[in-house]
């Protein structure tokens, strides 16, 4: 993301159902960052990226490829679903490295307060 960082984004409540959040995910070569809360985020690695994170992925990719081009990218357009509206409740692919996911409460604070590899933005 050339003209935002990743620090700008963090988990927002979803429009229609407020037991589920937004909650931005990065893939790179190293692994996975998931925004837990603000400046609050948790690296992992394929082994132990959750197994609700690795289910979501599994469903956002399964269907076609889909990238917003990084020009139009700002700090409200990741939070809208743009790939396909089957995908509102469980998330959806932004950027070629960027993907929204929708997680229950429960979910986001089971990983916000657990202690592995917790880093700050």
């Amino acid at each position: 993301m050339s003209h935002l960082s990743r620090y700008s984004f963090l988990p927002m409540p979803h429009p229609d159902d407020l037991s589920l959040y937004r909650v931005p995910l990065w893939i790179d070569q190293e692994g996975y960052m998931i925004a837990v809360g603000e400046n609050e985020y948790r690296n992992y690695t394929d082994e132990t990226l959750p197994d609700v994170v690795k289910a979501k992925l599994s469903m956002i990719r399964a269907f076609p490829k889909f990238e917003l081009p990084y020009y139009e990218i700002n700090f409200g357009t990741p939070y809208i679903n743009k790939h396909d509206t089957r995908l509102d409740n469980i998330g959806w692919q932004v950027t070629s490295d960027m993907y929204m996911l929708v997680m229950h409460t429960t979910q986001l604070n089971d990983m916000r307060f657990s202690h592995d590899t917790r880093t700050q933005g």
